[in-house]
C-alpha cells in the first residue's frame, strides 16, 4: 500500500495541505520558468563584477595616423596573372587522296577527317551509314547520314557490310586530283581487323 492511498482524502486537513503544497509547487515552477527573481535589478552579475572602462574617442586624423603606422604590415596584393602565350597547334598534314589507299579507319579530304560510326539496316527503309566528319583545325564534329550510292566529298559511297563502306572516286575527282586512271576504291572500316 502506498502513502497516497493510505491518506484519508475526505479529511479537510489533508485536502488543505495538498492544495497548499500544489500552490507552492506551481509558484516555484512558474518562477523558475520566467527567470525573474524578486531581488533582481537591471544590472547583470558580470557588470557588477567587472567595472566598465570608458575609452576616449579619437578623431579621424588620429585614426589615419594609427592606420598609417600599421599599413607597412599589410600584405601586398598578388601580381596580376600573366596570360600564357597561345600555343600554336601543330599543323596537321592533309594527305592527298592518292596517298590514302586500301583499308582505312579514317579518311582525310580537304581539312576534314571522316570516320565510319555505324551502318544501319532498318526493316522498312534503305540501309544507310553514319559518318562522323571532323574539321581538322577547329575540331567541330558532326555526324551525317549517307545512303548507299550517296556522294561523300566527291567519292561515291557503297555499303559493303555492317562494318565497312567502299568509296570510289568519280571521274571529275580523278581529273581534279590528278589521280591515276585505275585508282583503287578506298575501304573505310569501323575498326581494324
Amino acid at each position: 500500500m502506498t502513502v497516497l492511498s493510505s491518506l484519508n482524502w475526505h479529511s479537510a486537513t489533508v485536502r488543505y495541505s495538498a492544495a497548499a503544497a500544489l500552490v507552492i509547487v506551481l509558484v516555484d515552477v512558474l518562477t523558475r520558468l520566467s527567470g525573474t527573481t524578486s531581488n533582481s535589478s537591471d544590472v547583470g552579475v558580470l557588470d557588477q563584477a567587472i567595472p566598465v572602462i570608458e575609452w576616449s574617442k579619437i578623431d579621424q586624423a588620429q585614426l589615419d595616423s594609427i592606420q598609417a603606422l600599421y599599413q607597412k604590415y599589410d600584405p601586398t596584393p598578388p601580381p596580376a596573372p600573366v596570360a600564357p602565350a597561345p600555343v600554336a597547334k601543330p599543323k596537321v598534314k592533309v594527305l592527298s587522296l592518292a596517298e590514302q589507299k586500301g583499308e582505312l579507319r579514317q579518311l582525310m579530304i580537304a581539312e576534314r577527317r571522316y570516320e565510319l560510326m555505324a551502318v544501319i539496316v532498318p526493316e522498312t527503309l534503305a540501309t544507310y551509314a553514319l559518318v562522323r566528319s571532323t574539321h581538322i583545325e577547329t575540331g567541330k564534329t558532326e555526324i551525317q547520314r549517307y545512303d548507299d550510292g550517296a556522294d561523300l566529298a566527291g567519292l561515291t559511297l557503297a555499303i559493303t557490310s555492317m562494318t565497312r563502306i567502299q568509296l570510289t572516286a568519280s571521274r571529275s575527282l580523278i581529273e581534279a586530283e590528278g589521280l591515276e586512271e585505275g585508282f583503287e576504291p578506298i575501304v573505310l572500316m569501323m575498326y581494324n581487323r
